[in-house]
């Protein structure tokens, strides 16, 4: 009868008194999975498995279940040669396992599951729409259309197959209309596909039409008024319309029940960005880049977060993977840029402004790259005049921040500050431009200046931490400590819970000497004032660390990781922690996750060779670092541990040859010179290591380097030599 909540309870009900029915545990999984909760779901097809349910009917909604939770490596791993003894269940089975290497990227594994699903059920329809997800990856779009042209003359009533089509016709320039039509159809006959009610819901909304918007909206609670698709919905109408604060209610909600849905989560964060909550939205955007690692909106939210903030250091790193595609986006160039520019490193924003390309030519991103990149060239005068030109027309800002960021270049100050003129009236309540103001005017010396537009950014925003600890740098400089305190406080008296701001003056007043206690008081304070604000966690660890208490450290990191549980960063300090009691168990635990949260990325198999090396395993160190060498070849920090491995295997020549390939291969870096130091050092072959840090000197990341040749040199010294 439809009515899956009641079948739902029934269910539950039967196995409290039955709890080993096969059976009874595959309806309620399909059941949960059809309500999008396929975690549960992905429990009680297991239990089905368990419980002797036939594999041919379990397995392939199983994959499913797996898939829609982001498990795509351990069903590869599982289910990639299981036999099930019946054509179709194997072919779907395929096209899932053709779904779920897609999205590991695997084009070639996934084309070769589709065609081994298609041998064995030619008209699979999931084979078929699997076929054109393939083509589709490849750049196909037409190939893919085609296919899903010929399915859907077989099976005009396939609702499934209408809805890939939309979803298909979408990734062409021109496609949104017919991408309507085709889900439109695909609701026409099956009124509950739920991806295509969904689609429709988003494409009116996207579009301004909120009347057809709600209408599809209506009908997709009417067919499952409990999935999370449906609240996803209903939170995004809420936030359109302007009503954060029940938006908020609706994504806090959702969370609860699905806490590591990474789409859920940026929902959640842009309305906490609303409603002025940065650092509860930062703590989101966050979580949702560590789920989902590949996922470049989260990565452009928590930087847009952390500029809010006044971290352009943070947003920096958050946007380096986008940034360092050939292919990067200009919303990505252009944040990293700004980003750039408020930490003073006007040279690199003119490099990202010159990237801001392939875009379509009357597109104004693009004009000012011509004209960026015209710069220096025997030309400024004209394209001086064309970055003028486009800011005059356009009412983005890319091309202000790029003329900015030129003239601050070119040592011209007064040339940034009339640029920035048009900047402010673009942006009159942001604190961006007070703050570029204030950069600006004291490299001119005019301290006066920039403490005016520091204050100005404080009036615009009271809770400003950025601006306030500018102010307190400037008060020292008049050694006025007094002063620079109350900074922080007034802060803290406009926004009493203002995490930043305590953290900040818990800085100033560990700088000048304060009482441990009144600084760890205020780093206390800030964690319960933000629970998930990671700063404020990692500085109490950080805090206990630095005074040699490492049993509050260690009880600090927990408490960080149990408050936010899925977060690498405090995975990695609870495992140093853990390292340094010599709980090297529990540290292999806390870098396991780390592997669990970030597969593709080598940080938990380097933690975790950290941890063998400490036990003095080198055959299982290695075997991490053969791991973290496979998923990123060259990768500096793993070749460092290999050297060690070498060098305690007493191989100093296999050590010197890892640090000559890194040389080799990163001939502007000063990282494998440093290590060809440290490994004759380690031999006594002072000059041989002296030779190789000289030639580090040049290099990037020689900071360490005159400390090490001093040592060295000392360590040379004859040894009855004077003192």
């Amino acid at each position: 009868a439809k009515d899956a909540n009641t079948a739902r309870i029934l269910l539950k009900n039967y196995l409290q008194t039955n709890p080993k029915s096969g059976e009874a545990r595959f309806m309620l999984g399909l059941n949960l999975l059809d309500a999008g909760q396929p975690e549960s779901a992905e429990t009680e097809l297991q239990r089905a498995l368990e419980n002797g349910h036939p594999k041919a009917l379990v397995v392939p909604p199983l994959a499913q279940a797996m898939v829609q939770t982001g498990n795509a490596v351990r069903l590869i791993s599982r289910f990639k040669d299981e036999a099930l003894g019946d054509a179709q269940a194997q072919a779907s089975l395929k096209a899932t396992l053709a779904q779920a290497m897609l999205a590991q990227g695997d084009r070639s594994g996934a084309a070769a599951a589709v065609d081994e699903a298609l041998l064995l059920a030619p008209q699979s329809s999931a084979a078929l729409m699997a076929k054109a997800r393939v083509a589709a990856a490849k750049g196909d779009v037409a190939g893919a259309l085609q296919t899903m042209d010929d399915l859907l003359a077989a099976h005009g009533t396939d609702g499934d197959a209408w809805a890939l089509k939309g979803e298909l016709l979408l990734l062409n320039r021109d496609g949104q209309k017919p991408a309507i039509e085709a889900f439109a159809k695909a609701v026409a006959v099956k009124p509950d596909q739920l991806y295509a009610l969904s689609a429709l819901v988003g494409l009116y909304g996207a579009q301004g039409d909120m009347d057809n918007a709600k209408r599809y909206f209506a009908l997709l609670k009417s067919a499952a008024p409990t999935h999370l698709i449906t609240g996803r919905h209903e939170g995004t109408l809420a936030y359109a319309a302007g009503d954060y604060a029940r938006a908020r209610e609706i994504f806090q909600g959702l969370l609860r029940v699905v806490p590591d849905n990474p789409q859920v989560l940026l929902l959640a964060g842009e309305t906490e960005m609303r409603l002025g909550a940065s650092v509860q939205a930062e703590t989101m955007f966050a979580k949702a880049a560590t789920l989902a690692p590949s996922n470049p909106e989260a990565r452009r939210l928590l930087a847009r977060a952390q500029l809010r903030l006044g971290q352009p250091a943070k947003a920096i790193t958050t946007l380096g993977p986008l940034v360092e595609k050939t292919d990067a986006g200009a919303e990505d160039l252009a944040l990293a840029a700004e980003a750039r520019l408020l930490t003073g490193d006007a040279k690199a924003a003119d490099a990202l402004f010159v990237r801001v390309a392939r875009l379509a030519p009357t597109d104004p991103q693009l004009r000012t790259m011509v004209a960026v990149n015209a710069m220096g060239r025997g030309n400024d005068a004209a394209a001086f005049t064309e970055l003028n030109s486009i800011a005059a027309a356009d009412s983005g800002t890319g091309a202000d921040l790029a003329l900015i960021s030129a003239h601050m270049r070119r040592g011209d100050s007064d040339a940034a500050l009339r640029a920035l003129s048009s900047l402010e009236k673009k942006r009159p309540g942001d604190t961006l431009p007070a703050m570029l103001r204030a950069q600006i005017l004291a490299g001119k010396k005019d301290l006066a200046g920039a403490r005016q537009a520091l204050e100005a950014a404080l009036k615009l925003d009271p809770g400003y931490v950025p601006a306030a600890a500018g102010l307190a740098t400037l008060d020292m400089q008049e050694n006025q400590p007094e002063r620079a305190r109350k900074r922080f406080e007034t802060v803290l008296e406009a926004k009493p819970g203002n995490s930043r701001a305590m953290l900040a003056k818990a800085n100033f007043l560990s700088a000048q000497g304060a009482p441990r206690s009144e600084v760890q008081g205020l780093i206390e304070g800030a964690v319960k004032a933000a629970a998930q604000d990671i700063d404020a966690r990692v500085a109490l660890v950080a805090f206990h660390f630095d005074a040699r208490n490492f049993d509050a450290a260690l009880s600090s990191a927990q408490a960080a990781v149990d408050a936010v549980p899925d977060n690498v960063e405090l995975l990695e300090l609870l495992g140093r922690c853990q390292m340094r009691k010599n709980d090297n168990n529990q540290a292999l635990r806390s870098y396991a996750r780390v592997v669990t949260l970030l597969p593709g990325s080598p940080r938990g198999y380097v933690g975790t060779a950290d941890v063998y090396l400490a036990m003095g395993d080198l055959d299982a160190a290695q075997r991490n670092i053969d791991r973290a060498l496979q998923l990123v070849p060259g990768h500096p920090e793993s070749r460092a541990q290999a050297i060690m491995v070498a060098l305690t295997r007493k191989q100093p020549d296999a050590a010197l040859g890892i640090a000559r390939r890194m040389q080799a291969e990163r001939a502007a870096d000063a990282t494998g010179w440093i290590l060809e130091g440290e490994i004759e050092s380690r031999r006594a072959r002072w000059d041989a290591a002296a030779a190789a840090l000289r030639q580090a000197l040049d290099k990037t990341g020689a900071d360490t380097v005159p400390l090490k040749l001093g040592k060295v040199a000392l360590n040379s010294r004859p040894r009855n030599a004077a003192s």
